[in-house]
């Protein structure tokens, strides 16, 4: 099965031709924050893996609720000072990013948020009279934690059928959806980070599993729940083997 990685969304844009091209590496892919402190500062490098110059502009954006799933951002530079907010990297060099959480205002709860790696466009121009344009964009989560806030895992199976189901991929999955989906739902005001902790999954013949995240995570499209949000994983996609409907899962926080 595909795994859909959600802790960093990778967005390309091809002029006239399609090209498979690894531009650059980011480390970490993601950062937690706290609301204030020494903690509320961290660092993203960004290395230039290509034969040409890149540049970069970076901003921040805030993860907005929507229908259970924070995919909607709205602007929020004025909540982070980022450190340069613009580099020029030669090939092979690596530029360090240094990023201040600044909100001016007390938060009840975590709070999602993307720094966006805009590069320019660069032109390629490889073969004669075909411009070849490319620019690629990495939303870098980052999710500001209070102290003292909690997150609240609930769980349900959910055997609706997959065939409107636009996060999962038609060909991994049968639509019918025989094995039923675990939705995990945060009903707390903390983060829940799901490779913290271990599913617990009961079958409609008695059998049982408990998992660990490297067991599951495959499975996973959304691995940090913010409050209100929820994460969908199919049964099918845990590969254990058991052709039984899944009657209850319990995801137990470690």
């Amino acid at each position: 099965m595909k795994k859909i990685i959600g802790t960093m969304a990778l967005i390309v844009w091809l002029c006239n031709t399609l090209v498979s091209v690894h531009a650059y590496e980011l480390h970490p892919i993601s950062l937690t924050l706290e609301e204030m402190g020494r903690n509320s500062s961290g660092v993203f490098r960004l290395q230039n893996t290509t034969e040409r110059p890149l540049t970069f502009e970076i901003s921040a954006a805030r993860r907005v609720l929507k229908d259970g799933y924070y995919n909607e951002l709205e602007d929020a530079d004025e909540d982070f000072i980022i450190m340069p907010p613009q580099a020029y990297i030669e090939p092979g060099d690596f530029q360090v990013f240094r990023v201040r959480y600044l909100g001016n205002k007390v938060l009840d709860q975590a709070v999602g948020y993307r720094i966006i790696f805009y590069q320019l466009p660069v032109d390629l121009a490889p073969v004669e009279g075909s411009g070849v344009q490319f620019v690629m964009h990495v939303h870098a989560p980052v999710f500001v934690v209070p102290r003292g806030t909690v997150p609240e895992i609930y769980s349900e199976i959910d055997y609706t059928d997959l065939h409107n189901e636009t996060r999962f991929e038609a060909d991994f999955f049968d639509r019918d959806n025989p094995y039923g989906v675990i939705v995990l739902t945060n009903h707390g005001n903390g983060m829940q980070d799901l490779s913290r902790g271990q599913l617990q999954v009961e079958f409609e013949n008695g059998e049982s599993r408990t998992l660990t995240w490297r067991e599951f995570s495959p499975a996973v499209f959304v691995r940090h729940i913010l409050p209100g949000g929820e994460s969908r994983i199919p049964v099918e996609g845990l590969q254990l083997g058991i052709e039984s409907r899944a009657v209850s899962a319990q995801f137990i926080s470690s």
